[in-house]
């Protein structure tokens, strides 16, 4: 409940805020504002984040970087989404654009991806290995909807 109250309470107030620091500022100060901001919350997480449990060297961190993440399904999906995105950007614009060259190469690339990527997860909760949404979650209708809303959004 907690976030679902401060999604649109953090939206309304950073477009109010961002068009009040854009008349009196600029934008770039906003930029600077926002980096400064960032560096400040990350020393301050690096003091007041609790210390971990277990002792982790470099190389124990970068092997678990790659065995416990699926990135060639975070790849996939990315691509997928990104080119999506971009595609409903440029017919935005112009419906007729759907007719264009690049936008018919990027159906394809899209119409690729997502089998791909759906095929991708199968293999890797078939071997046991991880996989960045496993196709049995998708059964669940609270997250299938809420999955939507946000891409819809």
């Amino acid at each position: 409940s907690c976030l679902g109250l401060s999604q649109p309470l953090g939206f309304s107030f950073g477009l109010v805020l961002g068009g009040v620091l854009q008349d009196l500022l600029g934008w770039r100060a906003g930029w600077y504002i926002y980096g400064s901001l960032t560096l400040v919350l990350s020393a301050v997480a690096t003091w007041a984040l609790p210390k971990s449990l277990y002792e982790r060297t470099f190389r124990s961190t970068m092997r678990n970087c790659k065995e416990r993440v699926d990135w060639v399904g975070a790849l996939l999906a990315s691509a997928f989404m990104a080119l999506l995105s971009y595609l409903f950007a440029t017919i935005s614009v112009d419906l007729k654009r759907i007719r264009n060259p690049e936008s018919i190469v990027f159906v394809c690339l899209i119409g690729t991806l997502l089998p791909l990527f759906v095929g991708w997860v199968h293999r890797q909760v078939r071997l046991g290995k991880p996989a960045l949404i496993p196709n049995s979650l998708w059964k669940n209708t609270a997250f299938s909807s809420i999955c939507g809303t946000v891409a819809l959004s």
